[in-house]
């Protein structure tokens, strides 16, 4: 194994993200879940670029946002940003309809790419916005289609014995039908073979549609909407009440304008679920909270997130020393997969890391090339096994 300079790989790790440096007007913020599972009022703050938020966001679906989460969404749907506004735009269930309406004009691409595959975004324009949405591309054409089509053969809300649900349920298909008819008509001949292809499936679901009027949705189609808001209720969580969680706030400009860092008086905070913290954790901008982020990384209840932390470089004392003791096997091995980890562990620490699984030494090494103070440690770690297993491992090592 070739000799890491802990100076040298942080000097690396600096180049790699000197992108991102210049802050877009939000952080990255730590703070421990309050009794209701919001977010205390004690906040640790690292500035972020525009390109990590929108990271952050391709990466991950955003399900069952709070009133919070809400507002900070429909905010940095403003922003002058393309990405930002193009990564608001993906979610669903968050943007208000005056938001929609102004995105749907956006003259990003992407941003309207993002918007209309947005199920929920789409419902909330009308039949004429939705034309105006697509601008006669051919791709935006197929995917508000698609997204009509979606809302008429089922229906966003699971249908229980609640009456004014179902009335509302049946109000909102009604209306879908008619948008969707209205979309047809628009692009019924175009001289696109594509769109025509998507008009005609578009036709299906109206034909469909026009031999129920009232369009109830099937009870086999109501239990599989309740199995999977279950489920996005599970997919959202951020964590135990008293537990560390991260998320997004806006800095107040003044403060950044001055070179110093300070939350925004009225910021909401965008929590960010646990799906979510591999993008966060894996592309952690250098700043001086890094290492105590990193610290809460490595703590943190989940082993995901503490086996993503395991494979940062250069991690400070505090983080390694709470991974290197972790019961977790994928933990461990991405800790003895992290070569400036190793170059900051003891021989005793990483002993006791293997304790004494030979299938972990081969998953860590098999593919590797070790330097011979690593070699002395495996020598050491089992000099008294007589399992083949590693012997040909360590064979194989010193070849």
């Amino acid at each position: 194994m070739a000799q890491f300079v802990p100076h040298l790989i942080r000097s690396r790790r600096r180049r790699l993200m000197a992108t991102q440096r210049t802050s877009c007007g939000i952080a990255l913020a730590s703070f421990r879940l309050n009794d209701e599972g919001g977010a205390s009022d004690e906040m640790l703050l690292l500035p972020v670029s525009a390109s990590y938020v929108a990271n952050v966001f391709e990466s991950n679906t955003f399900r069952n946002p709070s009133e919070s989460d809400k507002r900070f969404i429909n905010r940095l749907a403003l922003n002058p940003d393309a990405r930002l506004r193009t990564a608001a735009a993906a979610v669903e269930g968050a943007l208000d309809p005056d938001t929609v309406r102004k995105l749907a004009k956006d003259p990003a691409f992407a941003v309207r790419r993002e918007l209309s595959r947005n199920e929920d975004a789409v419902g909330k324009l009308t039949a004429a916005e939705c034309v105006q949405l697509t601008q006669n591309d051919t791709s935006l054409i197929a995917n508000v289609l698609n997204m009509l089509a979606r809302i008429v053969r089922d229906p966003a809300e699971p249908l229980d014995d609640d009456l004014d649900l179902l009335e509302e349920t049946q109000k909102e298909t009604l209306c879908a039908i008619e948008k969707l008819r209205f979309v047809v008509y628009a692009f019924k001949g175009h001289s696109d073979r594509d769109v025509r292809n998507e008009v005609a499936d578009a036709v299906e679901v109206l034909t469909e549609a026009d031999k129920d009027p009232a369009f109830f949705v099937p009870v086999k189609d109501a239990k599989l909407h309740k199995i999977l808001k279950k489920r996005a209720l599970r997919e959202s969580f951020v964590g135990q009440p008293g537990e560390y969680a991260v998320g997004f706030v806006f800095l107040d400009e003044t403060a950044l304008s001055e070179g110093s860092v300070a939350l925004e008086a009225e910021s909401p905070v965008l929590r960010l679920p646990l799906d979510a913290y591999r993008e966060v954790v894996r592309d952690l901008p250098n700043g001086e909270p890094q290492d105590v982020f990193l610290e809460r990384f490595a703590s943190n209840a989940s082993a995901s997130v503490r086996e993503d932390a395991a494979q940062i470089e250069c991690l400070p004392k505090a983080a390694l020393d709470s991974l290197k003791t972790d019961d977790n096997y994928d933990v461990r091995l991405a800790l003895l997969q992290n070569e400036s980890a190793l170059t900051d562990l003891s021989e005793k620490d990483i002993i006791a890391l293997i304790r004494g699984d030979t299938g972990l030494v081969r998953d860590a090494f098999e593919y590797s090339k070790i330097g011979e103070r690593m070699r002395s440690i495996l020598e050491t770690a089992f000099e008294d096994s007589d399992d083949p297993n590693i012997a040909e491992l360590l064979e194989a090592l010193a070849e």
